[in-house]
C-alpha cells in the first residue's frame, strides 16, 4: 500500500472514475446483442449437414466466450463505480481539512506531516502594540505555539491515516480495474482478433520498418506475440499428446506470417529472428513456426470442417486458413530442407567414393530458428530435425567404422558438435523422442545415438532422454522401457564400440567411455525403474505403467554392465539400485503380505555384482578403481572382499562367475542387509529404536551406519547381528533366504 501525495489528492476527481462506469456497462450490453444476433443468425440458416454443424459450434463458442467477456465488463464497471464511491469523500475530506490547516497559517507536507507556520514575533508586536505588557505578549505566544504544536502533531497523525486509508481504496480499486481487465482479456485474448491480413502485413511491411524503432509499431509486436502464444493448460496438453484448439484467426495469422518468408533461406530467416527487438518477440516467433507445423494444433471446429478442407494452392494461399499445423506450413525453404530426399550423396573420384552430407548447415539454421521460446510439443518440424539430424550421424558412425570413406559436410564447424545441438534442441519435444525410440526404426536410432563418438557435445544429446526418469508421464516409461531393453540386449557391442580401436592402443573402447554425458542421462533416464524391471510386484511401490520387466537376470545384469564402463553413470545405476532394494527389503520387514520383494532385491544385488564383474572381463578396456568404487556399493561386498583382489584375478583369467556366489552369499549375510530389515521393522514397531543393541546407530527412526571408523562398523555388525539372535530370531535368515533366490538367473516370470 502506498500513501498518496498531496499534491496528488489535490488534483484528484474520483467523480471522472464513477463516469466510466455506465458506458463500460454499455459496452458489454451491446457485445452480448450482437453475439445473440449473429448466433441467431446462424442457427436459423436453412442448410443441414456437417457444414452447418462446424458452422454452429463455431457460433456456440464464440457465444459462451462473448458472455464471458460481457462478465468482464461488468466487473470493470463495477470496479469503477465502486471506487469512486469509496474515493470521492475521502479525497474531499482530505482536501477540505488539508486546505483549512494552510488557511489557519499551517504548512502540510507531501507527506501529509502538518506544520505550525504562525510567525509568533509578529503576533508579541501586535499584542503590544495594542497595550499588552510584554511578559503578558510573551506568555500568551508561548501558549499559543504549544497549542497549536499539539495540534500540528494530532493533525499529522489524522491526515496520514486517511490518506493511507484513501491508498488503500486506491489500490483496492486498481486490483479489481485489473482483474475485470485481465478477465476481459481471457475471454476475448488479442489472438482472438487476429486475421491473416495482419500476419501479412506485420512481416511484409510494419517488421522491416520497426526493427531499429520497434516502439513505433508496437500494436504489430503485440500481434505476433499473442499468436505466438499458447496457455500453458494448451502446453501441458500437447506435451501429453493431446490436441489443442485455437481460433481461426490465430492460425490464418501464423499461416500468413509463414508464407510470407517464403524464398528466404533458413540463414536468412535465422538473421530476421536475430534482429527482432526482444526475447519476447524472439520466442513468439520460433513457438508461431511450432504451432503451425504442429498437427496436434486445430482450429476450433476442426472435427467438422476437416470433411471439407483442402490444401493450399496458388491461386487460395493468400487467404488460406489451415484447418491444423502441419510441415507443409513452414515458409517454403524450410519445409524444403526438412523434406529433402538428398542428404547423403555419394561421388566416385578417381576410383575412390567421396560421401557427401548435404544440407548439415541449413539444418543448423533452422535449429537456430526453433530454440528460443516454450516446447510446442509434437511439431511436425522438431521429429523432421531429429529425423534428420539421426540421419547424417548414421553415416558418420559407418565412416568412424570403416565402412564409409571420405565423408564431407557442408557444417558450420565440427559435425558431432551440430548434430549435437540439434538432438538437445529437439529431445524437449519428448513425443518426438518417444516416437523415434518407440517406432519401428527405434532400434536403428538408438544404435546412431549411442555408437556416434559424440565426446564433450555427449552430454546434450543425453538432455534427449534425462526427461525419461518421470515416472507419471506414460511417454518417459514407454521411452525408458525401449532404452533400458535396447541397452540390455546390445551389451556385447555397446562394451566394445567398433570404430573406437583407433582411438587408443589398448583396444575397443564402450559406449559409456566414449560418451559418458549421454550414458549418465540414460542412466539417469531408466534408473527409477531397476525394481520394476526386475520384475518387482505391483504392492511395492516402485512400478510404473509402460516399464516392460526383463524375462532373465541376464538382461538386468548386461544393463549394469554397460552403465557400469564409466563412474558417473555407473555410480548413478548403483546407487539408484541399492535405494530400491533397501526400499524392497524394508516391505518385506513390514507385517503383511510381500510376494517376492525380497527375491527382487537379490535380483538387484545380483545384477550390480554380475554387471560390475561382465564389466571388467578381459577383451574390453576397464579400470580397477572404478570397479573398487562400483564395489562398495553393493550390499555385503565391500566389506567382505578385497575388490582390486578380485579385479587382478578377472584380468589374470579367473572366471567371474567364481565370485559370484560368494558375493551374493556375502550379501546375503551382510550389515547392509540386516540394517534394512531392520528400518522396515521400525516403521511397524517404532520401540525397537530403545533397544539397547542399536538406538546407537538410530537417526530419525532410521539405521544410519554412515561415516563409522573402521573398529566402528565391525563392532555395529557384531550388535546387528546379536539383535537378530536375541529379539529378532530367524527374520534376517528368513529375508536372507528369499533375496538369495534371487541370485538365479532364470527368473519364474511372474509379468
Amino acid at each position: 500500500m502506498s500513501r498518496p501525495a498531496k499534491s496528488v489528492v489535490y488534483s484528484a476527481d474520483a467523480t471522472a472514475l464513477g463516469h466510466l462506469a455506465e458506458p463500460t456497462r454499455t459496452v458489454g450490453s451491446k457485445v452480448l446483442g450482437a453475439a445473440n444476433t449473429v448466433h441467431g443468425a446462424i442457427i436459423d440458416l436453412e442448410w443441414e449437414g456437417l457444414g452447418k454443424d462446424a458452422a454452429v459450434g463455431r457460433a456456440d463458442h464464440e457465444l459462451a466466450q462473448d458472455k464471458r467477456v460481457v462478465q468482464g465488463y461488468n466487473a470493470l464497471a463495477n470496479a469503477y463505480r465502486d471506487g469512486a464511491a469509496a474515493m470521492a469523500p475521502m479525497i474531499g475530506d482530505l482536501k477540505k481539512t488539508g486546505q483549512g490547516l494552510e488557511a489557519d497559517s499551517f504548512a502540510v507536507s507531501q507527506d501529509w506531516v502538518v506544520s505550525d507556520m504562525f510567525d509568533y514575533r509578529a503576533g508579541k508586536a501586535a499584542m503590544i502594540a495594542m497595550g499588552s505588557s510584554e511578559k503578558a505578549a510573551t506568555d500568551r505566544m508561548n501558549q499559543l505555539q504549544a497549542q497549536r504544536g499539539n495540534e500540528a502533531k494530532t493533525d499529522t497523525v489524522n491526515l496520514q491515516q486517511r490518506a493511507d486509508t484513501l491508498g488503500k481504496a486506491d489500490q483496492d480499486t486498481a486490483t479489481a480495474i485489473n482483474s475485470a481487465k485481465g478477465d476481459i482479456g481471457a475471454a476475448a485474448p488479442l489472438s482472438a482478433g487476429l486475421t491473416g491480413e495482419e500476419g501479412k502485413y506485420d512481416f511484409n511491411s510494419a517488421f522491416p520498418n520497426t526493427f531499429m524503432s520497434p516502439e513505433q509499431n508496437a500494436a504489430a509486436w503485440a500481434r505476433m506475440v499473442a499468436a505466438g502464444t499458447l496457455s500453458q493448460a494448451d502446453l501441458d496438453k500437447l506435451a501429453r499428446g493431446e490436441k489443442v484448439q485455437i481460433p481461426a484467426g490465430q492460425m490464418a495469422y501464423l499461416y500468413q506470417m509463414s508464407q510470407s518468408l517464403n524464398g528466404k533461406s533458413p540463414e536468412d530467416i535465422k538473421m530476421l529472428e536475430q534482429m527482432l527487438p526482444t526475447p519476447e518477440t524472439r520466442a513468439a516467433f520460433a513457438q508461431g513456426l511450432k504451432i503451425i507445423s504442429n498437427p496436434n494444433v486445430e482450429v476450433f471446429g476442426a472435427d467438422q470442417l476437416k470433411g471439407y478442407a483442402q490444401g493450399a494452392t496458388d491461386e487460395t494461399r493468400g487467404s488460406f486458413v489451415p484447418v491444423s499445423g502441419s510441415k507443409v506450413n513452414l515458409p517454403s525453404e524450410i519445409a524444403k530442407e526438412l523434406s529433402r530426399t538428398d542428404r547423403v550423396t555419394r561421388e566416385p573420384s578417381r576410383g575412390f567414393v567421396t560421401t557427401h552430407l548435404n544440407g548439415v548447415g541449413a539444418l543448423q539454421d533452422i535449429n537456430d530458428i526453433f530454440k528460443p521460446g516454450a516446447t510446442i510439443t509434437g511439431s511436425e518440424a522438431t521429429k523432421s530435425m531429429l529425423e534428420a539430424a539421426n540421419q547424417y550421424a548414421a553415416v558418420d558412425v559407418k565412416h568412424n567404422e570403416g565402412i564409409v570413406h571420405g565423408l564431407k559436410t557442408d557444417a558450420h564447424g565440427p559435425l558431432t558438435s551440430a548434430l549435437a545441438d540439434v538432438y538437445q534442441t529437439t529431445g524437449k519435444d519428448h513425443l518426438a523422442v518417444h516416437d523415434m525410440v518407440t517406432g519401428k526404426d527405434g532400434d536403428s536410432f538408438l544404435r546412431t545415438v549411442t555408437h556416434e563418438q559424440w565426446g564433450a557435445d555427449s552430454g546434450k544429446v543425453g538432455d534427449a532422454f534425462r526427461w525419461m526418469q518421470e515416472g507419471n508421464n506414460p511417454l518417459a516409461t514407454d521411452t525408458a522401457s525401449k532404452v533400458a531393453h535396447y541397452l540390455a540386449d546390445n551389451k556385447t557391442d555397446l562394451n566394445a564400440m567398433p570404430g573406437t580401436e583407433k582411438l587408443l592402443l589398448s583396444g575397443p573402447k564402450s559406449f559409456a567411455e566414449i560418451n559418458p554425458g549421454l550414458a549418465k542421462a540414460m542412466a539417469e533416464g531408466v534408473s527409477p525403474y531397476l525394481a520394476d524391471l526386475a520384475q518387482a510386484p505391483n504392492d511395492s511401490g516402485l512400478t510404473r505403467p509402460g516399464i516392460e520387466a526383463f524375462k532373465n537376470g541376464g538382461q538386468l545384469q548386461n544393463l549394469f554392465s554397460v552403465f557400469d564402463k564409466n563412474a558417473e553413470s555407473a555410480g548413478v545405476i548403483n546407487d539408484a539400485a541399492y535405494k530400491q532394494y533397501q526400499q524392497l527389503i524394508e516391505n518385506t520387514a513390514h507385517p503383511g503380505l510381500h510376494g517376492m520383494q525380497a527375491e527382487v532385491a537379490g535380483r538387484l544385488t545380483n545384477a550390480m555384482t554380475d554387471g560390475a564383474l561382465d564389466s571388467i572381463k578381459p577383451g574390453t578396456s576397464s579400470d580397477a578403481e572404478l570397479f573398487k568404487a562400483i564395489f562398495k556399493k553393493i550390499p555385503g561386498a565391500g566389506d567382505a572382499f578385497d575388490a582390486i583382489d578380485i579385479f587382478n584375478k578377472v584380468h589374470s583369467g579367473t572366471p567371474p562367475s567364481e565370485f559370484a556366489q560368494q558375493l551374493a552369499t556375502a550379501g546375503t549375510s551382510s550389515t547392509a542387509l540386516r540394517a534394512s530389515i531392520l528400518n522396515g521393522m521400525l516403521d511397524a514397531n517404532p520401540s525397537i529404536a530403545h533397544d539397547e543393541l542399536v538406538k546407537q546407530y538410530v537417526k530419525g527412526n532410521r539405521i544410519d551406519l554412515t561415516g563409522l571408523s573402521p573398529q566402528d562398523a565391525v563392532d555395529a555388525s557384531d550388535r546387528l547381528a546379536r539383535y537378530f539372535e536375541r529379539a529378532g530370531t530367524g527374520v534376517d535368515t528368513t529375508i536372507a533366504a528369499k533375496v538369495m533366490l534371487g541370485n538365479n538367473d532364470s527368473w519364474a516370470v511372474s509379468r
